[in-house]
């Protein structure tokens, strides 16, 4: 399911690029060696965070509580990888950004 989604979802769009904005999403740093932190303007909604291999696998689910929310992937392989963060049943939106782990 998650592959159909993200082979259907341009990540460059601009409604990215708007999602971006009004949610105040960053993930930083970018590329890193698999320690990534994921900042929210607002976490009240309590958006979902999923990332996924180029393979679709799921390998990190969380549900934000803060608008800082640190992810440990170091045990991840080198590679390419996409955060969906989904603002669920409440916002019915999602954002979808690739990281790197080098």
């Amino acid at each position: 399911i998650f592959i159909a989604k993200l082979i259907g979802s341009d990540i460059n769009a601009g409604v990215t690029n708007d999602l971006e904005k009004s949610y105040g999403v960053d993930i930083y740093p970018n590329p890193s060696y698999g320690l990534f932190t994921v900042t929210l303007k607002d976490a009240s909604a309590k958006p979902e965070i999923i990332i996924a291999d180029m393979n679709g696998e799921i390998i990190y689910y969380s549900i934000a509580n803060d608008v800082q929310h640190k992810i440990d992937l170091s045990a991840q392989s080198k590679g390419i990888y996409f955060v969906n963060i989904i603002w669920g049943a409440v916002e019915g939106k999602s954002l979808i950004k690739r990281i790197v782990i080098e």
